[in-house]
């Protein structure tokens, strides 16, 4: 069977069964709400998970979930861990959604998968097809091992990994090899730096502590001395798993983060990023304004009309949340500053403004013990940036001034929960 017809039975499977959507950030619970309408899912909605135990409570049934990992509160974890307990979701398939560097082993809980935000469409309806249907399931994971099921991605990709260890170095490109990748290899950061003299590498899988010069050192300088259509996507792979080393990743200019050691799954999703990111990127500019539309497209698909309904949702919620964040700082709410800029990070690198999710990133690493003037000059940053984006994307819906999609999924979301139905 080809493509087409494996999408064709997937969407057979998913229509009609019920998801409970669990997610604080609005825009993302809109993102995921008209995503399954398309597929005719019937969903409910729910920004915290006390709030969807109440619907569990109050009798609601549901073939599947998707949960946000990273809620305030109580997080996806803990409320998978919760919907175990009870008799009517025991058994429920349970899909958690997560940032960059953010998983968990929770072998106690049975997740049907472990899903780094964005999420491609294609990739969203294969892990629900796969969580409702478990003989397909058996079938897929008969075929599919930690490398993959189809050898390499659909873009080619010149990767270039920097690591010390030569055992390190082999099983790596160990795995690539079964991925269906070849790569070179550098034994420093100075060696990476001449190495990216010469080829134009899409990828640089980079170890943070190595002789000379480090991972942290050479990404910098990499960042600082390329021109923008020359910067590779770099992976940090280290050690260290903790959130501070992760915040001096991003903070160097590094695009994703894996630990050591490293796991086949774990490399093969990070490459999976890269290549979302680099088939997207155009190659003769710079995305406008820092919005990249084609970034959009590639969670959101290309119905015009589901892009502009996503848009829509994230220009009314942003500026909403930029003054919930101005408000926490104020008030010396640190987690909920950190909470709402988590949120907004996922809403804005869904929405193609990647530059403006690096910002809410940095909040969001940076507010629990940054000092309140360098949050308040990050919180200025991030409204500049965000005001360069919003023109960017009305200028856009002006270009494309049609009606939204079915004006009955568009409604102001309940701050607990709401039923969206497809026609």
């Amino acid at each position: 069977e080809g493509p087409g017809a494996e999408a064709s039975e997937r969407a057979a499977l998913l229509a009609g069964r019920r998801v409970l959507i669990v997610d604080d950030h609005p825009v993302n619970r809109r993102m995921l709400t008209l995503q399954l309408a398309r597929w005719n899912m019937p969903s409910m909605e729910a920004a915290s998970a006390e709030a969807a135990l109440a619907l569990v409570e109050a009798g609601e049934r549901f073939d599947l979930a998707v949960l946000d990992m990273q809620m305030p509160g109580m997080d996806g974890l803990m409320l998978a861990r919760e919907l175990r307990r009870r008799p009517a979701t025991r058994h429920l398939p349970v899909i958690i959604l997560s940032s960059m560097g953010q998983r968990a082993e929770a072998p106690d809980v049975d997740l049907v998968a472990w899903l780094t935000k964005p999420v491609r469409q294609a990739r969203l309806q294969e892990v629900l097809a796969r969580a409702l249907a478990p003989e397909a399931a058996e079938r897929s994971r008969s075929a599919e091992t930690p490398f993959g099921s189809t050898g390499a991605m659909k873009t080619p990709m010149r990767i270039l990994l920097a690591e010390d260890n030569l055992v390190n170095q082999k099983v790596i490109q160990q795995f690539l090899k079964r991925m269906g990748y070849r790569c070179d290899t550098a034994a420093n950061g100075l060696e990476v730096l001449e190495a990216l003299k010469h080829v134009a590498y899409d990828v640089v899988l980079m170890d943070v502590q190595m002789p000379e010069m480090d991972g942290l050192e050479a990404t910098r300088r990499i960042r600082a001395g390329y021109d923008p259509d020359r910067q590779p996507y770099i992976v940090a792979i280290t050690a260290n798993a903790t959130r501070q080393d992760q915040q001096r990743c991003l903070e160097a200019g590094m695009d994703d983060y894996i630990s050591k050691p490293v796991r086949p799954e774990a490399l093969r999703a990070a490459l999976e990023r890269a290549e979302q990111r680099t088939s997207s990127r155009a190659p003769d500019r710079a995305p406008e304004d820092g919005f990249d539309l084609e970034r959009l497209r590639e969670a959101a698909g290309d119905e015009e009309a589901f892009i502009r309904d996503v848009l829509h949702s994230y220009l009314d919620e942003t500026p909403r949340l930029l003054a919930a964040m101005q408000a926490a700082l104020e008030e010396q709410d640190r987690e909920r500053l950190r909470t709402v800029a988590h949120g907004l990070k996922a809403s804005s690198r869904t929405c193609g403004a990647e530059d403006l999710a690096r910002t809410f990133a940095h909040l969001e690493d940076a507010a629990a013990d940054a000092p309140e003037a360098r949050l308040q000059a990050m919180l200025e940053t991030a409204r500049h940036r965000f005001e360069a984006v919003r023109r960017a994307m009305m200028a856009y819906l002006a270009r494309t001034d049609r009606p939204a999609v079915d004006p009955t999924l568009h409604r102001d979301s309940d701050p607990k929960a709401h039923r969206s139905d497809p026609a």
